[in-house]
This record gives structure tokens, C-alpha cells and sequence, in this order.
């Protein structure tokens, strides 16, 4: 693995247990975590859910949501549970200004049919979700599609929900790495700024359940 960027800072703070701190003061099931120590690799939400084996964990909710036709969904640089496996933690991890384009996802010209349908289905998500935010999808669909994700499992499934919008500080492979933590958080709330919704976010779904949109950092030693 390359030794820079997101996903390899973020592998090494899950093996020198480092990675607890992000989420202060709430006790962590650290064996629900994806990944772990035992394996580096990411998973979706989709099939976190699908394995997690809790009451309030129906896989079947996200299956026809997002995409309809079949094909790759989002993976998360990291999913864990709380303790009592009420809450869940959504991670996802920069480590330098290019990862949070600007810009929508893009349909290629020569697009099939099903990739079209499942590019129609994505923008009516994250329109949807950032809409019941009081948020509108003005690009950054890097930062956008992990907020309609967050807004959704918080509506659908029995946990409070958190995600972290997390940056590694100091990544010198990259020339436009964050330098602070006050920098790479300014980067976040200019994209939610975007999106028209407040950093950080609070808000009680209508099911009781709670949803929080937070910025953290690591500074890398």
C-alpha cells in the first residue's frame, strides 16, 4: 500500500489505536469496525448492514435506494458502532484540497442506458436528502452524496447517525496538503456553504433519532 494519503493514515491510526480520539467521549465497539486491524479494506453501507446483525440493521432498506440497476456503491473510509450499538460513526477522510472537487459527478457520453438511470437515481438522492436539510445540491458531490447517505440512514434504520468529515494534516507526499486543522475544516464548511447547510449540523428526525455532521482532524507526526 501506498504510504500517503487518506486511506493509509487512516489504516495506520486503526493499528496504533489512534483513530479512537476522533470520536471523543462515546465508548466504541471496536470489533464492529470496517476497516479493522485485520483488514485494511472499505466496505459500503449496504453491505455493512447486511453483516452487523442487529435489529435495526435491515440491509433491504438501502437495496433499492441509490441505485436501481445494479452496480458499484460508495465505500466508507470507515463504519463503526457505538458500544450499545445505538449510534453509528460514518468516516470520510481527506488528506489533501484536490479530493474535495468542486464539481457533480459526471455521466459519460457513451453511457448505457441502466448508468443512466443509475446517474438520475443518485442526483434525485442526494437532491432529496439535501433538501430536507434545507440544503441545496450545487456540486461537491464528494462531500454531498456522503451527506444524503447520513441524512437517510438516520430517517430509515433505529441508530443515531454521525459523520465525520475527517482530515489528516501534514501528508508531505502531497503539495496541496492541509497544513492546519483550521484549514482543512475552512475547506469543509466552504463546501457546505455550497450546499446551502450549517457546519457543524444537528438535527432530530422525525423517528427520534439524531443527526450529526461534524469536521475532526489528525495531525500527522
Amino acid at each position: 500500500m501506498e504510504e500517503y494519503g487518506s486511506q493509509h493514515h487512516l489504516n495506520q491510526a486503526i493499528q496504533k489505536d489512534t483513530i479512537w480520539d476522533v470520536f471523543g467521549k462515546e465508548k466504541i465497539d471496536k470489533e464492529s469496525a470496517r476497516p479493522s486491524k485485520e483488514s485494511a479494506a472499505e466496505t459500503s453501507l449496504e453491505k455493512y448492514f447486511s453483516q452487523c446483525r442487529i435489529s435495526s440493521c435491515d440491509g433491504d432498506v438501502l437495496k433499492n435506494w441509490w441505485i436501481p440497476n445494479g452496480g458499484k456503491r460508495p465505500t466508507w473510509d470507515m463504519i463503526v458502532l457505538s458500544k450499545d450499538h445505538s449510534h453509528i460513526f460514518i468516516v470520510e477522510a481527506k488528506a489533501h484540497k484536490y479530493e474535495i472537487s468542486r464539481q457533480k459527478d459526471k455521466l459519460s457520453e457513451n453511457a448505457s442506458k441502466k448508468k443512466e438511470k443509475n446517474y438520475s437515481s443518485k442526483e434525485n438522492c442526494i437532491n432529496a436528502e439535501l433538501k430536507d436539510l434545507g440544503g441545496l445540491y450545487n456540486g461537491y458531490y464528494q462531500i454531498a452524496n456522503r451527506i444524503a447517505y447520513a441524512n437517510y440512514v438516520s430517517k430509515h434504520y433505529g441508530l443515531d447517525v454521525t459523520l465525520i468529515l475527517l482530515g489528516f494534516v501534514g501528508d508531505t507526499h502531497f503539495k496541496d496538503a492541509y497544513k492546519t486543522k483550521e484549514e482543512f475544516c475552512e475547506s469543509i464548511k466552504k463546501a457546505m456553504d455550497a450546499l446551502n447547510l450549517k457546519l457543524p449540523m444537528e438535527k432530530t428526525q422525525e423517528n427520534g433519532r439524531r443527526l450529526k455532521i461534524v469536521c475532526e482532524s489528525v495531525e500527522l507526526r
